[in-house]
């Protein structure tokens, strides 16, 4: 079965949601939700859907499916490997369903869903001789992103550094994305100013309701963190080897998702104490699928498919059997 994924076949359009659903077996039988209040957006559209539960499980299934459509879609558009593969798409699957938190509806994906946007304008950069549209659109679907999760915004150092990369350095090129990051900002607060509402649109959790992934975890769930750990430790030396062998534009591309890893990290540690959140670990996903697959592909055969079964079954007893 790995084989379909290595190979992006049009299978996965169909395999991909059933492997999901498997997942989600055990949430629709006992659902549980959170709400969060990291910002004021996001209170608004958390609150909308959390008296619903089985509503909340199926939008939280369709954005899940629709972000790993996408996220193949950005990784084979822009050179990532050289054959097509939707490999990330289905790690993105499995790294999502085995944790049951993950499977409802969060304004998070939104912002996923936003930032994957921007990520696909700003590779579109290199050797283009005007930039402003891309760079713009860039920061807008940015500052979209950051509106339901501020800590989102620090996401424009990611967009910085790869213009800096590929570009002589041009003020409006960095202008430019920044003033699409503010509009969504300067529409809240004409909304606030319209409606006449206080200013005080930040709602910060009290950082003990919100623990870390680690702490609520069972053993089997923990012992499947550490498994996700080394997975992408093992594969950086591999996604760091394909860095120094590609062409320019490859080579950018990739140095791209490196930098938006450490920028991932930076967001998540940071929300420790700023905007603590449930499900802020989905953050680090994102850079982690375009990782991991240069592992896969740079191993032997036998060994590649061992170890996605390994992975699979892992994730799924990790779901369905956690101990305590």
């Amino acid at each position: 079965m790995l084989n379909l994924f290595l190979t992006g076949r049009g299978n996965v359009f169909f395999i991909l949601p059933l492997i999901l659903l498997v997942f989600m077996l055990k949430s629709m039988i006992t659902p549980e939700l959170v709400l969060d209040s990291p910002s004021f957006l996001f209170t608004k559209i958390d609150a909308v859907f959390y008296e619903y539960k089985y509503l909340k499980l199926f939008l939280g299934f369709f954005f899940i499916i629709s972000l790993s459509f996408y996220i193949k879609s950005v990784f084979n558009a822009h050179d990532y490997y050289q054959i097509e593969s939707a490999l990330p798409s289905l790690l993105f699957v499995i790294l999502i369903g085995a944790w049951s938190g993950f499977h409802f509806f969060s304004p998070l994906y939104i912002s996923l869903l936003f930032i994957l946007l921007g990520l696909n304008q700003i590779l579109f950069v290199y050797h283009q001789k005007n930039i402003i549209a891309e760079v713009f659109n860039a920061g807008f679907f940015l500052g979209l992103a950051a509106i339901i999760y501020y800590p989102a915004v620090l996401f424009i150092l990611s967009f910085w550094l790869f213009i800096s990369m590929n570009r002589a350095f041009n003020f409006r090129e960095y202008l430019f994305p920044t003033m699409g990051l503010a509009l969504p900002f300067f529409f809240l607060g004409v909304y606030f100013f319209y409606f006449d509402l206080p200013y005080d649109f930040i709602y910060i959790s009290n950082f003990e309701e919100v623990p870390s992934l680690i702490s609520i975890a069972s053993i089997t769930q923990r012992i499947f963190l550490v498994l996700s750990g080394i997975a992408i430790i093992v594969a950086l030396p591999f996604f760091i080897k394909q860095i120094s062998r590609a062409k320019v534009k490859a080579k950018n591309n990739r140095r791209m998702i490196l930098i938006l890893f450490l920028n991932s990290m930076l967001i998540y540690y940071l929300s420790f104490d700023f905007f603590p959140i449930h499900n802020r670990e989905l953050l680090l996903v994102i850079p982690m699928v375009f990782i991991i697959p240069f592992y896969f592909y740079n191993v032997s055969s036998l060994f590649q498919n061992l170890l996605f079964y390994f992975w699979i079954v892992a994730a799924l007893l990790f779901d369905f059997i956690p101990v305590l």
